[in-house]
């Protein structure tokens, strides 16, 4: 009987874990290997920014899970996994099951809204396709609905823009909304003064993952400055509403677009596979990426 592997998530990780696997095994027909996804594509997610800041066409950041693996040993299955039983190693979607005698979890990451009031129900998220769809078209709705807007305040509550969170997603997106800016400022009449960009960061420091002050120094000192983009640290936001957030001093900023871009956590699936959680809900694994489950490894069970 064959060895069923089953990669679950076709994130950089799954993929990978995919293309190693078939290497391994291309000349074994002892073993299959598929590869769950609930959808047909790959998502470069560290271009997801250029996709809503308009600097790249959407369909460049997608790439078709089948194409990757075509005449590789790796069967793609489009589904959605919904529930778990690992002590029957059997996975369970809507319509199907799946069963594995080796399963790699690579379902990725969600944001991370940290209990702040608001933000998860009114903030832009940007950790999918579908979110720089989504914020992409709302960008330009703004300046669109600016340029007709005769209230002065609601024209500059459309017309503000704020990235919460100064890692490199969040420095990345502000950089886009300062480029876009001129774009959408050309094709709607409107005077660049007129927008206002944040970029919000809770600690005293932005891209806090790198050793160079001088380099943080040159982007908040030059590349903010010359994109027009207003640097607030120590300002954690604590409260979101549907047209405007709050400060931790107590600053109210009206705006409808705030991304929010502060953290990651574990994707809430298929109730992590019921394996154990750690800090900040991430899935717990041993030295050798085997899940955790009531304490103990699982020896066919890994996670990436």
């Amino acid at each position: 009987m064959k060895k069923k592997i089953l990669i679950v998530g076709g994130s950089y990780a799954g993929v990978k874990a995919g293309k190693t696997l078939h290497k391994i095994f291309r000349k074994n027909n002892d073993v299959e290997i598929t590869l769950v996804d609930k959808n047909p594509f790959h998502t470069l997610m560290t271009e997801l920014h250029e996709v809503a800041g308009h600097r790249t066409d959407p369909d460049s950041i997608k790439i078709d899970l089948r194409k990757i693996f075509r005449g590789r040993k790796v069967k793609v299955v489009t589904d959605e996994i919904t529930s778990c039983d690992i002590a029957n190693k059997r996975l369970l979607s809507a319509t199907r099951a799946y069963d594995f005698d080796y399963l790699i979890i690579a379902i990725g990451s969600q944001p991370n809204f940290f209990g702040v009031e608001g933000a998860a129900e009114y903030a832009h998220t940007l950790w999918s396709y579908q979110d720089a769809i989504k914020l992409r078209e709302h960008i330009e709705k703004m300046f669109e609905r600016a340029s007709y807007e005769e209230d002065p305040l609601e024209r500059k509550r459309l017309l503000t823009f704020a990235v919460c969170g100064g890692g490199f997603t969040g420095v990345e997106m502000v950089g886009e909304l300062g480029e876009a800016k001129k774009h959408f400022c050309t094709k709607y009449g409107i005077d660049k003064s007129d927008v206002t960009i944040y970029s919000i960061e809770a600690l005293d420091r932005i891209l806090t993952m790198l050793n160079s002050d001088k380099l943080v120094k040159k982007i908040e000192d030059k590349y903010f400055k010359k994109l027009g983009i207003t640097l607030l640290k120590n300002s954690a936001i604590v409260k979101v509403e549907p047209n405007a957030f709050t400060l931790k001093n107590g600053t109210v900023i009206p705006s409808y677009s705030l991304i929010w871009s502060a953290g990651i956590k574990c994707v809430e699936g298929a109730k992590d596979f019921c394996l154990d959680k750690g800090r900040g809900s991430r899935i717990c694994a041993n030295e050798y990426m085997q899940g955790i489950q009531d304490g103990h490894p699982l020896e066919s069970v890994y996670v990436a």
